[in-house]
């Protein structure tokens, strides 16, 4: 059985069409067929869903959040404007994790969510973008 890695180079070479999902610290790496998807994920791109479809319930929602303090948030923010000013980037997504409390369940926040990108595994995950993670256009690989 093909995993990893060797299964997304073998399914491009193949031409086939493909889910992948790596986790940010890349310990975990799926990779499926869209036709294959396995029925506790659900995704959908470009208005096309596959694996699971997941009803839309109205739900009432309520959504509490702590954040780090402000004073937090502006030394890590001076640190990066510090690390560009220095030239180490000229980029840089400065994010951080912030707890929240809701009425809504992963679930409850993909079928919500009005998203173009959207990717749910029961009970684990859920991640939602207005733009393209990955662009292939003329043989060239484009992340985004």
């Amino acid at each position: 059985m093909i995993e990893g890695f060797e299964l997304l180079n073998y399914l491009g070479r193949e031409g086939e069409d493909f889910l992948f999902i790596i986790s940010y610290d890349k310990s975990t790496l799926l990779a499926y067929k869209l036709d294959d998807i396995p029925s506790n994920i659900a995704c959908f791109i470009e208005g096309r869903e596959f694996g699971t479809t997941l009803p839309y319930i109205p739900k009432e929602y309520h959504l509490t959040k702590s954040p780090i303090s402000y004073n937090e948030y502006l030394s890590k923010f001076n640190q990066v404007k510090k690390h560009i000013s220095s030239g180490d980037t000229y980029l840089l997504n400065l994010t951080q994790p912030t707890k929240i409390t809701s009425s809504y369940t992963l679930e409850d926040f993909y079928t919500h969510s009005k998203a173009p990108y959207k990717l749910y595994i029961k009970d684990k995950f859920v991640c939602f973008s207005p733009e393209c993670f990955i662009e292939i256009k003329d043989s060239i690989i484009s992340t985004h």
